[in-house]
């Protein structure tokens, strides 16, 4: 069977992905043109929701550390009123 171009360029890049993400070392493979395409667009996929995933958690873990900064703020302004009236 004559392999094209394009054929080729899928087997590699669904490999590729395959051992960089860590999904298997050949186990389990495409085996025809649509099953490469479709890997491909999978494995595309799946690294986008992965990448927003991990983008999530990141603004997350930044909101905290901005409302834990805004109170702090807040007590610091209370704590400076109390010595101006000498009240602490």
């Amino acid at each position: 069977m004559v392999r094209t171009a394009l054929e080729d360029f899928f087997e590699k890049l669904v490999n590729f992905y395959n051992i960089f993400l860590k999904l298997g070392y050949g186990d389990i493979t495409p085996t025809n043109q649509f099953e490469y395409i479709f890997s491909t667009i999978l494995i595309i996929v799946s690294s986008g929701v992965f990448a927003f995933t991990l983008n999530q958690i990141g603004v997350i873990f930044t909101e905290l550390g901005a409302e834990e900064k805004e109170k702090r703020r807040k007590i610091n302004i209370i704590n400076m009123y109390m010595e101006r009236r000498n009240l602490g």
